[in-house]
């Protein structure tokens, strides 16, 4: 496996769980919010569901600290960028033809989207923009809050996640789904997809499982 290969695998694993475990708090959140014999019977088990709540929090937060990690040594978007800049040879025509075998013909080389290092430092750009979200208003949260924890933090809590809308946070979500479908096309198919504002949806088959899981206890 090459190393772009690698990285984009290792970015796509992270997203996941970022993506996974938001998907499942905001069911949980919103399916008590709705219910309210959900509610009650929650209630009931409190200290068990507000562990469980705490820990899809610190999940993503987690690994969205991970992501946007400027260590080299991380695995993060920041060396994805970096691997796609460097072995930008492995998006050629004659790259995408070895791996594409016997699908490829002339016809399917017609169509096929070839992007340059300088394509890559347009997404940099962007990257950086939502870098510099990430550290005034989710990364104060990962660090207060979930790795460390002080007396000064324990005051200013609440302050500290409100910095930040729903839809600023599930704006990061979604750039980051699609910027590892944008690279996994481009490599994979020679596709090209644009890089645009969207809305972010909880990732089905987490809903699905919460709503059942919810029903359950609701009728308990």
């Amino acid at each position: 496996m090459s190393n772009l290969l690698r990285q984009l695998s290792l970015f796509r694993s992270e997203v996941d769980k970022a993506v996974i475990s938001y998907s499942a708090w905001r069911t949980f959140h919103d399916q008590a919010v709705s219910d309210n014999s959900l509610k009650v019977n929650l209630n009931r088990n409190a200290a068990y569901w507000n562990i469980t709540q705490y820990s899809l929090q610190m999940s993503y937060y987690m690994a969205l600290g991970r992501i946007f990690d400027c260590n080299g040594k991380s695995i993060s978007i920041f060396k994805l960028i970096k691997a796609c800049k460097s072995n930008i040879n492995e998006f050629s025509k004659e790259s995408l033809a070895l791996r594409k075998g016997n699908v490829w013909s002339a016809e399917y080389a017609k169509n096929v989207s070839i992007p340059e290092s300088a394509d890559f430092e347009t997404i940099r750009l962007k990257v950086k923009d939502f870098k510099i979200l990430f550290d005034a208003k989710i990364q104060p949260v990962r660090h207060k809050v979930y790795a460390h924890l002080n007396d000064d933090s324990v005051e200013e809590m609440q302050s500290l996640y409100s910095k930040i809308s729903v839809g600023e946070f599930e704006g990061v979500l979604y750039f980051l789904q699609q910027l590892h479908e944008y690279i996994w096309q481009l490599y994979h198919n020679g596709r090209l997809i644009k890089l645009e504002e969207g809305s972010f949806k909880n990732d089905e088959r987490i809903t699905s499982d919460f709503k059942l899981i919810a029903e359950k206890i609701g009728k308990a």
